[in-house]
């Protein structure tokens, strides 16, 4: 009769090879469980639950921005303009290329007459006044102060409160003057421009002046040469320089 090798895998108990055979599974059973042990003390470091997927989700929750709503006002990403918040017809005025608006203290305010103040969240007019803004010149803010040109002829200049509508500024360029109009302001002073009476009521030429923006007096003024015209100004002012042109193409800087 042959003899069994003790090294083979079928042993009975009683046999030679079979004690062998079991310590060897009672090994592998082993390691499995201490590798079984070993992903379960990862997966619960500190006590912290592990965050596994729903194995019925597809992970297709609502992607970013399908359900999101934009804010009031905005596009929501569709190229389209956001909605106005209100639409109103005014009695703006103008004079050649210039159209005049300004915003502040939380109103509007488009060149007419009457000149008036209209609140930017709602439209609803908030004040106005008389005679308006003379058409083609500029409205001037400047340390919370609206200055306006004067339609009158005794050289006023005058500024007012923009969130009120009430004067509060006043210089007088003087008799000699008419219907002087601010066209540019800094910290310090307002840059008016005037027409130069004659003798006769009629107007050959004109006169800039930089007047006071606290006090109103008259800090200097200049007689503008013989051709340049006192309409179509646009000016700036930066530190001391004072630049401005005319419809006449007239280039001029000055030290303010």
């Amino acid at each position: 009769m042959a003899e069994r090798n003790s090294t083979s895998d079928d042993g009975a108990p009683g046999e030679p090879g079979f004690s062998s055979r079991r310590r060897l599974l009672r090994l592998a059973v082993g390691g499995l469980t201490l590798a079984t042990l070993t992903t379960g003390a990862v997966g619960c470091d500190d006590g912290g639950a592990v965050e596994t997927e729903d194995p019925g989700s597809t992970g297709g929750g609502p992607q970013k921005g399908e359900d999101e709503k934009p804010a009031d006002g905005a596009t929501g990403g569709d190229g389209k303009a956001p909605k106005p918040l209100w639409t109103k017809t005014t009695s703006a005025e103008t004079y050649g290329d210039n159209d005049e608006l300004v915003v502040a203290a939380g109103l509007v305010l488009a060149s007419g007459s009457p000149l008036a103040a209209l609140d930017t969240a709602t439209g609803k007019r908030k004040w106005s006044l008389p005679g308006g803004a003379v058409p083609g010149a500029p409205l001037l803010l400047g340390k919370d102060t609206l200055y306006l040109a004067s339609s009158r002829y005794d050289g006023t200049v005058t500024g007012y409160d923009p969130a009120s509508g009430k004067e509060t500024w006043r210089s007088r360029l003087g008799a000699g003057y008419r219907q002087p109009r601010p066209v540019a302001v800094d910290d310090t002073q307002v840059y008016v421009i005037a027409e130069i009476l004659e003798d006769d009521g009629s107007s050959k030429t004109n006169v800039i002046a930089a007047l006071d923006s606290g006090t109103g007096r008259i800090a200097w003024k200049e007689q503008r040469d013989l051709g340049t015209m006192q309409n179509g100004i646009h000016a700036a002012v930066r530190g001391r320089h004072l630049v401005y042109t005319d419809f006449k193409k007239n280039l001029t800087v000055r030290d303010t």
